[in-house]
């Protein structure tokens, strides 16, 4: 079976000393320095562009022309930088090799580029001598130059690439001037990682402006202030000569904090990296409450495809109805009736440390802003929201791994989560109807944390070899009748049970949904069959395990014995014989299903 490469991660609890943990604050302290950095380059050059579009705009310039005397303003000057990085990433690459090996210029030759060329004939080939440095010097000097009058006009955007570069410039430069003298003091790959976030923010923000990024619309990017903000830093290393490594089952060493020791162990990931089935990328360091966790980045190498086992085949397709009163309601098929055992009910984590969290509130809110006794409070609050958000998790993930464990095709409802929690509040002018029913309704969906659900759910299918069908959104799952096939448009939502106004078929509003469910995943299925019909082993004979032993075709013997047919003029080949309609027993008031073909 052929291997493939995906990402995986590892999360480890730590416990550091109190030197490591004053260590990891200094690094997501300087995360968060560049994540500002970074995003205060980026708002002075879109605001330089915003300013020069809205002169344009002024002037009574219409869309398509300001934009094309923008683009012809920028276009030389562009270009120049193009050609100017194109030869600085040649006299690197001649360093590394016996000549460049880039990418060629997209525009075409100019007068610059024929003398950028005669200058890297002119340097020593092996990258040595003083020829080859200036070159490299006045090429690194132009670059930057070039790039900074871009960003300065607003004509270009600085990536995390571009903010690294400018940032190595600045960074020996005093804390009055905008420079970090203490840049030394931690690894420089917590820079790197807010650079990188940064840039993430921004192309969410853009892509979300553009409508190519679901959900809700992402505002501008904001500025992290400490004390409001995650604690966290990304640390990179070289995978050939690593330095993020495990130092056995419970110590993991990360680079400028040493040896770290974690809570658990880390045998299942020692073993793999042993086995060579894995590589450390990076490490990230969280800080959540009072908890400090490592997030191990790795490639493993695993099967392209898993093999299903005897207990997801066996389980077969499932329909999940996922919900406010029960987390997740089961259905083994449209006729069987689902026992108490299908039901799995709500965690309720929420709710129940809600006293607690309530309590901390109202002692919090006495208190004075940056006294003692609120840090306490502010404290406690975290880790009563940390620990709710752990058993969450951990309730989640049992159940997830259990369902891709257990089935061949499990199939979910595509619903809009944001629209299910909005607010009917309404205004001064137009209050909302039943607002504190509603209130309710949407702490239990928030608590239930469907979203992840359904995140978790995806991925573990495909790890475990399982199949994932999510239904088209708008499925009438809830006002079908799982029985007759007949829609019901009086059915109430919050009714406990489903009455059909057709076949007077009652039940559980929960379970005929995940029925329905259940029935739009299989009109979903793909059917593998022969040419002539159900699918056939090798004996000629059917091999569909939902059809009744008596109402197979039976197998044809190795060696036939049966009496020949009478003498015909017209022979029908073998394979291709005339088959008669074997109609299923099915429960009164449903329809008779056709063994040979399902769908007559």
């Amino acid at each position: 079976m052929p291997a493939l490469e995906v990402t995986r991660s590892f999360q480890f609890a730590l416990a550091p000393t109190e030197l490591q943990r004053e260590g990891f604050l200094k690094s997501a302290g300087a995360c968060r320095w560049a994540y500002n950095y970074a995003l205060e380059k980026k708002t002075r050059s879109h605001q330089a562009w915003v300013s020069r579009r809205d002169a344009l705009l002024a002037n009574g310039l219409t869309k398509e022309q300001w934009k094309a005397q923008m683009r012809d303003e920028a276009a030389d000057l562009k270009a120049s930088c193009a050609a100017w990085d194109h030869h600085r990433r040649a006299l690197i690459s001649m360093a590394r090799a016996a000549g460049p090996k880039v990418s060629p210029l997209p525009q075409e030759p100019n007068e610059l580029v024929a003398q950028l060329a005669r200058e890297r004939e002119e340097a020593r080939p092996g990258g040595s001598g003083e020829e080859y440095a200036r070159a490299l010097s006045r090429a690194r000097r132009m670059v930057a130059r070039l790039k900074a009058e871009l960003f300065v006009r607003g004509d270009q955007i600085p990536n995390q690439h571009d903010m690294a570069a400018i940032w190595r410039t600045e960074r020996d430069l005093p804390k009055e001037e905008g420079g970090t003298p203490w840049w030394n003091e931690v690894n420089v790959f917590s820079f790197t990682s807010g650079f990188d976030r940064a840039q993430a923010a921004w192309n969410n923000w853009m892509n979300s402006a553009r409508g190519q990024r679901g959900g809700r619309r992402v505002g501008y990017p904001r500025y992290k202030k400490k004390g409001r903000c995650l604690d966290s830093f990304t640390l990179y290393h070289d995978v050939q000569k690593p330095r993020i490594r495990l130092d056995g089952y419970r110590h993991l060493i990360i680079p400028t904090s040493g040896r770290v020791r974690i809570h658990g162990s880390s045998r299942r990931l020692a073993r793999l990296i042993a086995g060579g089935e894995a590589r450390v990328q990076s490490v990230t360091i969280t800080r959540r409450a009072h908890r400090w966790y490592a997030s191990v980045s790795c490639r493993i190498i695993q099967p392209s495809s898993a093999k299903q086992t005897v207990r997801q085949r066996v389980g077969g397709t499932v329909g999940v109805d996922l919900g406010s009163r029960y987390l997740a309601v089961l259905s083994h098929g449209p006729v069987r009736r689902s026992d108490v055992g299908n039901f799995i009910p709500h965690p309720e984590h929420l709710t129940r440390s809600l006293p607690r969290i309530n309590r901390i509130n109202r002692r919090l809110n006495r208190t004075q802003s940056g006294s003692r006794r609120a840090r306490l409070l502010s404290a406690q609050l975290a880790t009563e929201q940390h620990l709710v958000a752990l058993r969450r998790a951990g309730t989640l993930h049992g159940i997830t791994k259990t369902l891709a464990q257990s089935y061949s095709c499990i199939a979910i409802e595509d619903f809009d989560l944001v629209s299910l929690v909005s607010s009917v509040k309404g205004s001064r002018s137009r209050p909302g109807v039943k607002v504190k029913v509603k209130s309710y309704f949407n702490r239990r969906l928030l608590d239930a944390s469907l979203g992840e659900f359904r995140r978790q759910l995806a991925y573990k299918c495909a790890q475990y070899g399982s199949q994932l069908i999510t239904l088209d959104r708008g499925e009438p799952v809830a006002t079908t009748c799982s029985r007759c096939g007949e829609r019901n448009l009086n059915a109430k939502p919050f009714r406990e049970r489903f009455t059909c106004s057709a076949c007077s078929y009652t039940t559980c509003r929960h379970e005929n949904a995940a029925a329905c469910i259940f029935l739009a995943a299989r009109r979903k299925i793909s059917i593998v069959a022969s040419g002539s019909g159900e699918t056939e082993n090798a004996r000629r004979a059917l091999v569909s395990p939902r059809i009744p032993r008596e109402s197979r075709l039976t197998a044809m013997k190795r060696e036939d014995t049966r009496v020949p047919p009478p003498a015909s003029d017209h022979r029908v080949p073998i394979g291709q014989e005339t088959r008669q309609p074997v109609l299923l027993p099915r429960p009164a008031g449903q329809p008779q299903q056709c063994a040979v073909n399902p769908a007559l």
